[in-house]
Formats: C-alpha cells, sequence, structure tokens
C-alpha cells in the first residue's frame, strides 16, 4: 500500500481551517463571567472582560455588553442564593436566571434581542429582603 501525502493540498487546507478560525472567533468566544462578592446584601461585581467596545459601558464596572447567541455567567462564592429581577422583559432565554441559585447561572441572550436595547436588572439574594445594587445594563448587542 503507497500512500502519498499532498503537502499543496494540506498546506491549502491548513490555511483555510486557520482563516475560519482567525475570523470566526465569535464562534469559539468565551463566555463573559461576572464575578459578585456579598457583603450585608449589597453586591458589587465585575468581569475581568465586558464584552464591550470603548465607550459602550462609560465606566460603569457592573455593565455587560453581550450579543445574540451569547453567554453570560455570573459567579457567586459560598452557599448564597441569588437570581436576576429584570426591571421589564429578559434578554436571556428560558427565563434564566429567575429561580435562586447558589454559587453560578449560566445564560444565553436570546435570539430576537436587537444591538442598542439595554436591559437593566437587581441581583437578589435570597437571605435579603430587598433587591441588592448593583444596577447593571446587558446591551443586546455590539456595535
Amino acid at each position: 500500500m503507497n500512500i502519498r501525502f499532498n503537502y499543496r493540498k494540506n498546506r491549502t487546507l491548513g490555511i483555510i481551517l486557520t482563516f475560519f478560525v482567525v475570523f470566526s472567533g465569535r464562534a469559539f468566544a468565551e463566555d463573559i463571567a461576572i464575578s459578585m462578592t456579598e457583603s450585608q446584601c449589597t453586591v458589587s461585581m465585575s468581569s475581568a472582560d465586558n464584552g464591550c467596545d470603548a465607550g459602550q459601558c462609560a465606566g460603569d464596572s457592573a455593565c455587560v455588553c453581550a450579543a445574540k447567541g451569547d453567554f453570560i455567567t455570573w459567579i457567586l462564592p459560598g452557599n448564597d442564593k441569588f437570581k436576576l429581577k429584570f426591571s421589564g422583559d429578559s434578554p436571556l432565554k428560558d427565563n434564566c436566571g429567575k429561580n435562586y441559585k447558589a454559587s453560578k447561572q449560566k445564560c444565553k441572550i436570546k435570539e430576537d434581542v436587537s444591538p442598542g436595547q439595554e436591559y437593566t436588572y437587581l441581583v437578589k439574594l435570597k437571605k435579603c429582603a430587598n433587591g441588592t445594587d448593583p444596577r447593571v445594563v446587558i446591551k443586546g448587542g455590539r456595535s
């Protein structure tokens, strides 16, 4: 059995695959992760990469920008249970975040959001009577 390796064909395939990976980064993008810390029923939030372009969140550390189909994961260390309470319609698929969860909640952005839409919500801890700070804005798409 004589197997011939065609370097030209395989090099072309390699270039095509590299091009696909480089220019389809959104297909392989990591989730946006929001780390939360709780102190006396107040939640503070931070994100290493909020997914925003320059100026979209105007320096608000609790703001994240996401597009259709993106995933956002909220992480609260410990055993505290939390839910996300939106002031209006939720951009999250299948009412994700609506019920109390412990430590982590991963949600997908709905497909029917439009770029430029903003959604505000509170993080509510089960052990606290009121919704907790801060107000957080999710933009429905990237510019």
